[in-house]
């Protein structure tokens, strides 16, 4: 029997779930609308939760009178990126921005509008490179970067000079995560190493221009001596680690980057870890004794932080708060 807004109408609360049966569409795409930003949610401890009325708003928003426009002719399951936030219309002077992909930003976010009166988080899926731009302009207060210098063999921090030159800036490890390959269940291919994106018969699968894992793929290829036009399906696009994971899951490609964190909300994936990479946040020093940083690089060190990050999975906090100014 079909699930209707009437059959959740007494509930104060809505699960994943409860979402995924009203709008018909599987839990994994409720949280892709979460991290877009289309849905709006919130946590009760550790858990996920919506509003009624934010679901209803959200099917009112997107339904349409006339027939659904054909798929595009393009590789990329997603649909156009948002506008950078330099042009949103509707963002006011005491709006906070906060840049990057990472659900961990999401938890920051909800605990920001918890704990600062009149806070307005606005989130950012933008990839590092674009983010750390955005700061630079001033579009944005804190971004997330995890861009791989291939000549340190560093993170982050190699990068900012060129980005955001003349600025000094303060960068927080929120964590460290391993990324490496999703492949189909198994691994068939039997892919291993950064060697293998060099393989003539797999079709990959890749990020967009200024993410952390395209710079990341680009360096690994440059250090082969690897021509990316010699790498099949080099130009797929996906624009999140999450239907980069789900494009590999149904076919779209035989494997592709991303971080172990989103392997393990895809069914139909195996992951083959590479690589740990720095996930660090970045903002103005200027900024530092603001009200609104403050409390967030203060929450980054707090033990109840940590056991968040614990309870979730795919993520080292060996090294989450240390800090580092440039």
């Amino acid at each position: 029997m079909a699930e209707t807004a009437d059959a959740y109408s007494s509930k104060d609360t809505l699960t994943p779930i409860d979402v995924a049966h009203l709008l018909r569409i599987a839990k994994n795409t409720v949280y892709e609308l979460v991290k877009r930003g289309d849905l709006p949610a919130y946590r009760t401890g550790k858990m996920m939760r919506f509003d009624i009325k934010d679901v209803e708003a959200y099917k009112q928003r997107n339904r349409t009178s006339g027939p659904f426009p054909s798929a595009p002719s393009t590789e990329s399951p997603l649909p156009p990126d948002p506008l950078p936030v330099s042009n949103l219309s509707d963002s006011h002077s005491s709006d906070f921005f906060l840049c990057g992909q990472d659900l961990l930003l999401d938890i920051l976010g909800h605990y920001l509008e918890s704990r600062i009166p009149g806070c307005r988080l606005r989130r950012s899926y933008q990839g590092s490179y674009n983010g750390l731009h955005e700061l630079y302009l001033g579009n944005v207060q804190v971004a997330s970067s995890h861009l791989w210098d291939a000549a340190t063999d560093s993170y982050t921090l190699p990068f900012l000079p060129y980005v955001l030159p003349g600025i000094p800036l303060t960068v927080v490890r929120l964590v460290r995560r391993v990324v490496g390959f999703y492949v189909r269940n198994g691994n068939p291919a039997n892919l291993s190493s950064w060697a293998d994106l060099g393989r003539s018969d797999l079709s990959f699968v890749n990020r967009e221009l200024g993410s952390g894992i395209r710079v990341l793929v680009d360096g690994k290829l440059r250090l082969a001596g690897i021509d990316t036009a010699s790498v099949p399906g080099y130009s797929r696009i996906c624009t999140t680690h999450l239907v980069t994971a789900t494009t590999v899951a149904r076919g779209g490609g035989d494997y592709a980057v991303g971080s172990e964190q989103t392997a393990r909300q895809v069914s139909g994936i195996s992951f083959v870890p590479l690589q740990e990479e720095c996930y660090d946040l970045v903002f103005r020093t200027a900024d530092r004794d603001k009200p609104i940083i403050k409390t967030l690089v203060d929450r980054i060190c707090t033990s109840e932080f940590l056991q968040e990050i614990e309870a979730l999975g795919g993520y080292n906090t060996s090294e989450t708060g240390k800090t580092f100014t440039c």
